[in-house]
């Protein structure tokens, strides 16, 4: 898959930070080379499930709109952490699970102690459902980039929040391009 377009909520696209030649900051742009982490929110996903043995499982994205995926890909690990700091209180667990489609996938979704996302024998996930993207930070456990040099960036009209204007962004990535990173995902 030599591009792929994804969403970039307002929390990631302020932090996102690129230093010039100059060493001033600035905001990604059309030409710039970076990393990001893909991921789909389970529980917000359109389907969500193991693929049919019989199906001959394959690993394949296809994009079906904006940042609309369907995806099928080999579960490669898995994680859960408590969704409370004090664990024996916790009554929910974030799980990741880390899919390997043509792109890497994190598959997302808080769930109460106990249930998984799939059963243990799942050895290939399919689904349909917006793709994130993480440019500027990743806090979780799994990670799984991809880099590529930016080739659009879309504004998506601002929402009205009741705490100010909220904007989504569409950032498409050729996978194919290799250069300097001009931004590298932080991580804690």
């Amino acid at each position: 898959m030599p591009t792929v377009t994804f969403l970039v909520d307002d929390n990631q696209w302020w932090d996102a930070g690129v230093r010039d030649e100059s060493g001033k900051g600035r905001k990604p742009e059309i030409g710039d080379f970076i990393e990001a982490q893909l991921h789909v929110e389970i529980q917000k996903s359109l389907a969500w499930g193991p693929v049919d043995p019989e199906a001959s499982p394959s690993r394949r994205t296809a994009r079906l709109g904006d940042a609309l995926y369907y995806f099928s890909g080999e579960l490669l690990d898995s994680r859960t952490r408590p969704m409370h700091a004090n664990k024996e209180k916790s009554e929910k667990v974030l799980w990741e699970v880390l899919i390997i489609a043509d792109v890497p996938i994190l598959g997302l979704g808080v769930f109460p102690k106990g249930d998984s996302p799939y059963e243990p024998s799942v050895k290939f996930i399919e689904g349909i459902g917006l793709l994130w993207g993480s440019i500027s930070f990743h806090a979780l456990q799994l990670s799984k980039t991809i880099t590529g040099r930016i080739t659009d960036i879309k504004d998506l009209p601002p929402a009205p929040m009741s705490r100010g204007r909220f904007t989504l962004r569409l950032l498409t990535l050729d996978t194919s391009s290799v250069g300097p990173l001009a931004m590298k995902l932080a991580r804690p």
